[in-house]
């Protein structure tokens, strides 16, 4: 039986069954017989696990489809929302202070160059920013009703209705930069993605597919890699591609991701069932334990086990999800300054990325369909480092130095953090587009840090649920030779971590990343509109304040004893 594999559809079942019932109605066959029942279920049962494949990488591709979709129609939404915005409010602007510069002809616009005034800008900046924080809070509010109803319609329902409700956004931006009414009643479009939630709920529950279509760890990393091209490749030329579009209309970037959005919706159809809508066979042929609710956080609960399990209360079961975090973060020293250095405050500090093409264009004058084309620069750095730099480097290194996985991690985190500190402060300080330039391939070198911090997330150090013990308490920060690896062993002697629980870590750093971006956005708008005003070098301020915190994630993850 665990030959065929523990992911099989519903399409096999009746197979099973079928040899079952003849299995009962021939209790007695001769030697011959078996044997050759023995060569032709050999044959049957070895099919399965081709045929399940064949299933499976059809389901990733149609999955990978559909991300690219997603993403892609995300990208074109993000840079000519500044413009649409800006446009508005521009208008606004000179109806009141000077009428004569307003277009004589219908429909025209108003030159970009004109736009870049002080009041304009504010506005943007504030506009930007709540619709951003709109955006992240509600993304966060609804990732753990949708996993239920995940659970109990299937995953597939909640991408249609991530696709559906961002979609739904779009949509509603471009009426009302069409039609006459005022333009803070786009801030209305954010709560249509209470339908579907936004880049918190997509990732989790395409990762959540990955999970159900292959029990083979291997191959799941595989699958994770591709999904990480995809964002690359969408990354490196959805800003080009938007700045393309709003070179021939403002409006057609809009139009575009609306049609990315509306294609999502029938390739979903074309996406396998996973175990969200009915229960695994393989469930009762290996066997799970009883898991209480407050053990599946952010995950699926799919088998009988789990759901016999719930919480009938709907107040226990809203509870439940607090208990868990709290169990998997107190006590544990390590995973809580981890926790702060290597995600809260990074995230914190990298939330002024929605900022940089109105950073771009305030400062250096830069048309917004423009400042596409530098965004992809940097995408491909982006890119060269994740995808050749940091494996290649990582490879060679644990050649040369095998069993030091932990110390490579926590030197590249915090090489990582300082490459970010620098390039912090070079696009603060840039005065030119060119030095900007420079100071973008800088920052983006900075990027390899999550590669870190995620890497350690499982360390034998960090995962442990144990405490040090007095002498590796005094230990310094990361340590050498023999000792460090009697205290890697003491910590794996401490742990009682099941792939479960990794599973919860890497869904608590998640929150954690999350709730960070939700701070920082309000937070660099803040710094940024008050840069604005104050103009001249002080419009670099949010990078001054993302060095700051860069800084302190780098002095937080000083105290990790590893």
């Amino acid at each position: 039986m665990s030959a065929i594999g523990g992911d099989r559809s519903a399409l096999d079942e009746p197979l099973f069954v079928h040899q079952d019932s003849e299995a009962q109605q021939k209790p007695y066959t001769s030697a011959s017989d078996d044997e050759h029942q023995d060569d032709e279920a050999a044959r049957v049962f070895q099919s399965f696990p081709d045929r399940q494949r064949r299933a499976n990488r059809r389901g990733l591709w149609t999955l990978l489809l559909l991300l690219a979709l997603t993403t892609m129609g995300t990208r074109l939404f993000s840079l000519p929302l500044n413009r649409a915005v800006e446009l508005r409010y521009c208008r606004a602007y000179y109806e009141e202070h000077d009428p004569s510069v307003l277009p004589s002809q219908p429909g025209a616009e108003i030159p970009e160059e004109m736009c870049k005034v002080k009041e304009v800008q504010q506005r943007l900046a504030w506009l930007q920013g709540v619709i951003e924080t709109l955006i992240v809070g509600i993304d966060l509010a609804v990732t753990m009703p949708l996993g239920w109803v995940g659970d109990r319609f299937g995953r597939k329902v909640v991408l249609a209705l991530n696709a559906v409700g961002f979609g739904c956004l779009v949509v509603w931006v471009v009426l009302v930069g069409h039609l006459d009414i005022p333009v803070e009643a786009m801030l209305a479009g954010p709560f249509l993605t209470l339908l579907g939630g936004h880049d918190c709920v997509l990732t989790s529950t395409i990762f959540a597919m990955v999970t159900d279509l292959t029990d083979d760890l291997i191959q799941r990393t595989s699958y994770i890699a591709y999904i990480s091209s995809v964002n690359y490749v969408i990354s490196l030329f959805g800003p080009s591609l938007a700045s393309l579009a709003m070179s021939r209309n403002i409006w057609l970037p809009f139009y575009l991701s609306i049609a990315f959005f509306t294609a999502a919706i029938p390739t979903i159809y074309f996406l396998p069932k996973t175990s969200s809508q009915h229960s695994k066979t393989s469930s009762n042929i290996v066997g799970h334990g009883n898991v209480p609710e407050e053990e599946s956080l952010l995950g699926s609960a799919s088998s009988p086990a789990i759901r016999s399990n719930r919480p009938k209360d709907l107040s226990q079961r809203l509870l439940a999800p607090v208990r868990t975090i709290a169990r998997l973060v107190i006590g544990r020293r390590n995973f809580q300054i981890h926790l702060i250095g290597g995600f809260f405050l990074p995230a914190l500090a990298s939330s002024n990325t929605h900022l940089l093409p109105q950073y771009t264009s305030k400062r250096y004058g830069w048309k917004f369909e423009h400042v596409g084309y530098l965004l992809s620069i940097k995408a491909a750095v982006n890119i060269t480092l994740l995808a050749l730099v940091i494996p290649t480097t990582m490879r060679i290194l644990l050649k040369r130095m095998p069993g030091k996985e932990v110390g490579l991690n926590y030197r590249g985190a915090q090489i990582s953090l300082a490459v970010s500190i620098l390039g912090a402060l070079s696009i603060a300080a840039a005065g030119t587009v060119g030095v900007l330039m420079c100071a973008l391939i800088i920052y983006a070198l900075g990027s390899a840090l999550p590669v870190f911090t995620m890497s350690l997330v499982e360390s034998a150090p960090i995962a442990a649920t144990t405490s040090h013990s007095p002498s590796s308490s005094a230990s310094p920060s990361v340590a050498d030779g023999d000792s460090q690896e009697a205290d890697h062993d003491s910590f794996r002697d401490g742990l009682s971590h099941t792939p479960n629980s990794a599973q919860q870590d890497y869904s608590v750093v998640m929150l954690v990343k999350t709730v960070g971006s939700l701070v920082g956005a309000p937070v660099m708008t803040f710094a940024w509109v008050k840069g604005i005003g104050l103009g001249g070098a002080a419009l670099g301020l949010p990078y001054f304040l993302s060095a700051i915190l860069y800084v302190s994630a780098a002095a937080v993850l000083c105290f990790l004893k590893l």
